[in-house]
């Protein structure tokens, strides 16, 4: 049997989807990947990132999308924001301290 999921990642202004079909047998070990793609980023984003995808459930589309762009002009006050864009603009991988 063949398991189709998509995963989808906002980081920063970055938006990146990766629809994969793989065995059932496999999830456990594709989850884990998903888990430790998420882990690398910085620790900020990801706890906005999740505050916002939760607030999409309680929320019309209009208001959910206003709520993630206060949450994304919120990280430009934070030295991983400007480690991120950095690292982007340097084609480096970034190092982030979460803060």
């Amino acid at each position: 049997a063949q398991l189709r999921c998509i995963w989808v990642f906002n980081w920063k202004a970055v938006v990146s989807t990766q629809s994969t079909g793989f065995p059932a047998e496999e999830l456990v070990e594709k989850a884990v990947e998903a888990g430790q793609k998420i882990a690398s980023f910085s620790k900020i984003a990801v706890a906005l990132n999740k505050e916002a995808v939760n607030a999409a459930y309680e929320t019309t589309l209009q208001q959910g999308l206003d709520y993630e762009k206060r949450l994304f002009y919120a990280t430009f006050s934070t030295k991983d924001q400007k480690e991120g864009m950095g690292a982007f603009v340097g084609k480096r991988k970034p190092e982030f301290t979460d803060e």
